[in-house]
Protein backbone atom coordinates (compact mmCIF):
# COMPACT_ATOMS: atom_id res chain seq x y z
CA UNK A 1 0.00 0.00 0.00
CA UNK A 2 2.95 2.35 1.20
CA UNK A 3 4.42 1.55 -2.36
CA UNK A 4 1.52 2.39 -4.04
CA UNK A 5 1.22 5.63 -2.71
CA UNK A 6 4.59 6.73 -3.45
CA UNK A 7 4.05 5.59 -7.05
CA UNK A 8 0.79 7.88 -7.26
CA UNK A 9 2.77 10.64 -5.71
CA UNK A 10 5.80 10.33 -8.21
CA UNK A 11 3.28 10.66 -10.86
CA UNK A 12 1.41 13.63 -9.52
CA UNK A 13 4.77 15.21 -9.54
CA UNK A 14 5.78 14.74 -12.62
CA UNK A 15 2.12 15.97 -14.04
CA UNK A 16 2.56 18.85 -12.09
CA UNK A 17 6.14 19.46 -13.45
CA UNK A 18 4.93 19.11 -17.39
CA UNK A 19 2.13 21.08 -16.82
CA UNK A 20 4.18 23.71 -15.17
CA UNK A 21 6.47 23.64 -18.05
CA UNK A 22 3.94 23.54 -20.88
CA UNK A 23 1.84 26.44 -19.15
CA UNK A 24 4.46 28.63 -17.40
CA UNK A 25 5.80 31.49 -18.94
CA UNK A 26 9.49 30.48 -20.53
CA UNK A 27 11.94 33.40 -21.96
CA UNK A 28 13.61 32.00 -25.41
CA UNK A 29 16.10 34.17 -26.28
CA UNK A 30 19.07 33.91 -29.31
CA UNK A 31 22.43 35.87 -29.28
CA UNK A 32 24.74 35.71 -32.73
CA UNK A 33 27.75 37.22 -33.02
CA UNK A 34 30.47 37.83 -35.61
CA UNK A 35 33.97 38.93 -34.83
CA UNK A 36 36.73 38.56 -37.31
CA UNK A 37 34.90 36.07 -39.33
CA UNK A 38 34.30 33.91 -35.96
CA UNK A 39 30.58 33.06 -35.66
CA UNK A 40 29.08 32.38 -32.37
CA UNK A 41 25.33 31.71 -31.04
CA UNK A 42 23.88 30.97 -27.96
CA UNK A 43 20.27 30.04 -27.31
CA UNK A 44 18.88 31.17 -23.72
CA UNK A 45 15.96 29.76 -22.40
CA UNK A 46 14.22 30.88 -18.84
CA UNK A 47 12.40 27.85 -17.47
CA UNK A 48 10.48 28.03 -14.17
CA UNK A 49 13.05 30.86 -13.27
CA UNK A 50 16.21 29.05 -14.34
CA UNK A 51 18.59 30.45 -16.64
CA UNK A 52 19.88 27.76 -19.28
CA UNK A 53 22.44 28.48 -21.33
CA UNK A 54 23.18 26.62 -24.58
CA UNK A 55 25.93 27.05 -27.01
CA UNK A 56 25.16 25.95 -30.72
CA UNK A 57 27.78 25.03 -32.59
CA UNK A 58 28.81 27.60 -35.87
CA UNK A 59 30.72 26.48 -38.56
CA UNK A 60 32.43 23.70 -40.29
CA UNK A 61 35.47 22.27 -41.59
CA UNK A 62 36.51 23.22 -45.14
CA UNK A 63 36.54 19.00 -45.62
CA UNK A 64 33.26 19.14 -44.38
CA UNK A 65 32.12 22.24 -46.29
CA UNK A 66 32.82 20.72 -49.25
CA UNK A 67 31.24 17.56 -48.44
CA UNK A 68 28.15 19.42 -47.30
CA UNK A 69 28.12 21.44 -50.70
CA UNK A 70 27.96 17.93 -52.73
CA UNK A 71 25.22 16.61 -50.95
CA UNK A 72 23.40 19.52 -51.70
CA UNK A 73 23.97 19.95 -54.93
CA UNK A 74 23.02 16.37 -55.31
CA UNK A 75 19.83 17.07 -53.43
CA UNK A 76 19.11 19.65 -55.70
CA UNK A 77 19.67 17.62 -58.94
CA UNK A 78 17.19 15.08 -57.11
CA UNK A 79 15.17 17.33 -55.82
CA UNK A 80 10.97 18.25 -56.22
CA UNK A 81 12.25 21.22 -59.11
CA UNK A 82 14.69 18.38 -60.83
CA UNK A 83 14.13 18.58 -64.89
CA UNK A 84 11.79 21.74 -64.79
CA UNK A 85 10.16 22.17 -68.04
CA UNK A 86 7.91 25.38 -68.93
CA UNK A 87 4.96 22.96 -68.43
CA UNK A 88 6.12 21.11 -65.22
CA UNK A 89 6.48 25.33 -63.99
CA UNK A 90 3.35 26.07 -65.20
CA UNK A 91 1.31 23.51 -63.10
CA UNK A 92 3.28 23.71 -59.63
CA UNK A 93 2.67 27.31 -59.80
CA UNK A 94 -0.76 26.24 -60.03
CA UNK A 95 -0.76 23.49 -57.73
CA UNK A 96 1.33 26.50 -55.27
CA UNK A 97 -1.78 28.70 -55.95
CA UNK A 98 -4.04 26.05 -54.99
CA UNK A 99 -2.21 25.31 -51.80
CA UNK A 100 -2.28 28.56 -50.77
CA UNK A 101 -5.78 28.89 -51.76
CA UNK A 102 -6.72 25.96 -49.18
CA UNK A 103 -4.32 27.16 -46.56
CA UNK A 104 -5.04 31.05 -46.76
CA UNK A 105 -7.40 30.55 -43.84
CA UNK A 106 -4.91 28.65 -42.02
CA UNK A 107 -2.16 31.08 -42.62
CA UNK A 108 -3.92 33.58 -41.03
CA UNK A 109 -4.49 32.14 -38.08
CA UNK A 110 -1.00 31.27 -37.15
CA UNK A 111 -0.15 34.28 -38.28
CA UNK A 112 -2.91 35.92 -35.36
CA UNK A 113 -1.85 33.21 -32.93
CA UNK A 114 1.59 34.65 -33.32
CA UNK A 115 0.68 38.33 -32.19
CA UNK A 116 -0.86 36.66 -29.43
CA UNK A 117 1.02 34.13 -28.00
CA UNK A 118 4.14 35.61 -28.50
CA UNK A 119 5.90 38.81 -26.72
CA UNK A 120 9.26 40.44 -28.24
CA UNK A 121 10.51 41.44 -24.34
CA UNK A 122 14.04 43.07 -26.29
CA UNK A 123 15.93 43.15 -29.48
CA UNK A 124 19.40 44.52 -29.82
CA UNK A 125 21.29 45.36 -33.01
CA UNK A 126 24.72 46.28 -32.70
CA UNK A 127 27.11 46.48 -35.93
CA UNK A 128 30.57 48.12 -36.38
CA UNK A 129 32.18 48.02 -39.52
CA UNK A 130 34.30 49.09 -42.25
CA UNK A 131 35.03 48.74 -46.25
CA UNK A 132 38.72 50.50 -46.08
CA UNK A 133 36.93 53.35 -47.90
CA UNK A 134 36.00 56.13 -45.90
CA UNK A 135 33.29 57.23 -48.60
CA UNK A 136 31.89 53.67 -49.13
CA UNK A 137 31.83 53.19 -45.17
CA UNK A 138 29.78 56.63 -45.27
CA UNK A 139 27.17 55.55 -47.57
CA UNK A 140 27.30 51.61 -46.29
CA UNK A 141 26.44 53.43 -42.82
CA UNK A 142 22.97 55.18 -44.33
CA UNK A 143 21.80 51.68 -46.16
CA UNK A 144 22.75 49.60 -42.96
CA UNK A 145 20.66 51.96 -40.33
CA UNK A 146 17.48 52.10 -43.16
CA UNK A 147 17.78 47.96 -43.90
CA UNK A 148 18.22 47.77 -39.67
CA UNK A 149 15.22 50.01 -39.18
CA UNK A 150 12.98 48.65 -41.75
CA UNK A 151 13.18 45.18 -40.64
CA UNK A 152 13.03 45.92 -36.98
CA UNK A 153 9.40 47.85 -37.69
CA UNK A 154 8.17 45.41 -39.16
CA UNK A 155 8.90 42.91 -36.35
CA UNK A 156 7.54 45.93 -34.02
CA UNK A 157 4.20 46.12 -35.79
CA UNK A 158 3.53 42.28 -35.77
CA UNK A 159 4.87 41.80 -32.24
CA UNK A 160 5.34 44.75 -30.88
CA UNK A 161 9.17 45.10 -29.19
CA UNK A 162 9.27 46.45 -24.94
CA UNK A 163 12.80 47.34 -25.77
CA UNK A 164 15.13 48.37 -28.65
CA UNK A 165 18.33 48.93 -28.91
CA UNK A 166 20.16 49.63 -31.85
CA UNK A 167 23.54 50.70 -32.83
CA UNK A 168 25.43 51.00 -36.12
CA UNK A 169 28.97 52.60 -35.78
CA UNK A 170 31.12 52.85 -38.87
CA UNK A 171 35.02 52.20 -38.75
CA UNK A 172 36.64 54.66 -41.34
CA UNK A 173 40.52 53.28 -41.20
CA UNK A 174 40.15 49.83 -41.28
CA UNK A 175 38.45 47.37 -43.12
CA UNK A 176 36.14 45.26 -40.31
CA UNK A 177 33.00 43.65 -39.40
CA UNK A 178 31.32 42.78 -35.83
CA UNK A 179 27.79 42.34 -35.24
CA UNK A 180 25.88 41.33 -32.20
CA UNK A 181 22.26 40.27 -32.46
CA UNK A 182 20.00 39.63 -29.30
CA UNK A 183 17.00 38.51 -29.34
CA UNK A 184 14.50 37.97 -25.87
CA UNK A 185 10.89 36.68 -26.26
CA UNK A 186 8.13 35.53 -24.08
CA UNK A 187 5.53 32.61 -24.87
CA UNK A 188 4.51 28.66 -23.54
CA UNK A 189 5.91 25.94 -24.85
CA UNK A 190 2.55 24.56 -25.20
CA UNK A 191 1.99 27.33 -27.86
CA UNK A 192 5.43 26.70 -29.56
CA UNK A 193 4.09 22.98 -30.04
CA UNK A 194 0.98 24.45 -31.17
CA UNK A 195 2.68 26.63 -33.63
CA UNK A 196 4.95 23.98 -34.93
CA UNK A 197 1.98 21.27 -35.85
CA UNK A 198 0.13 24.56 -37.53
CA UNK A 199 3.20 25.20 -39.54
CA UNK A 200 3.95 21.58 -40.74
CA UNK A 201 0.32 21.14 -42.03
CA UNK A 202 0.67 23.64 -43.97
CA UNK A 203 4.09 23.49 -45.20
CA UNK A 204 3.01 19.60 -46.12
CA UNK A 205 -0.07 20.76 -48.06
CA UNK A 206 2.43 23.08 -50.71
CA UNK A 207 5.13 20.46 -50.94
CA UNK A 208 1.90 17.76 -51.41
CA UNK A 209 0.54 20.08 -54.21
CA UNK A 210 4.28 20.45 -55.70
CA UNK A 211 4.62 16.78 -56.03
CA UNK A 212 1.48 16.20 -57.63
CA UNK A 213 2.66 18.56 -59.84
CA UNK A 214 5.53 16.65 -60.67
CA UNK A 215 4.11 13.26 -60.46
CA UNK A 216 1.48 14.35 -63.24
CA UNK A 217 4.20 16.26 -65.59
CA UNK A 218 6.28 12.94 -65.38
CA UNK A 219 3.16 10.35 -66.65
CA UNK A 220 2.19 12.75 -69.27
CA UNK A 221 5.95 12.14 -70.09
CA UNK A 222 5.52 8.57 -69.82
CA UNK A 223 2.04 8.75 -71.89
CA UNK A 224 3.82 10.41 -74.97
CA UNK A 225 6.73 8.31 -74.87
CA UNK A 226 4.87 4.92 -75.02
CA UNK A 227 2.69 6.66 -77.84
Amino acid sequence: MIGLMVVLWILLGLAVLIAALLFVPTDLGLEYWINDNKQRLVLHLRVLFIPIRIPLRMGEGETQQKQRDKEVDAEEEDGLFSGMTWRKFWRTAHGIQDAYRKTRGQIGEVYAYLRRKITVKEIALEVNFGLSDAAKTGIATGAVWTGGCCILSVIDRIFGIKKLDMHVTPDFLQECCNIRFKSIFTTQLVYIINIVLKALTIVNTFVDAIEQASAQDTNNNTEKGGV
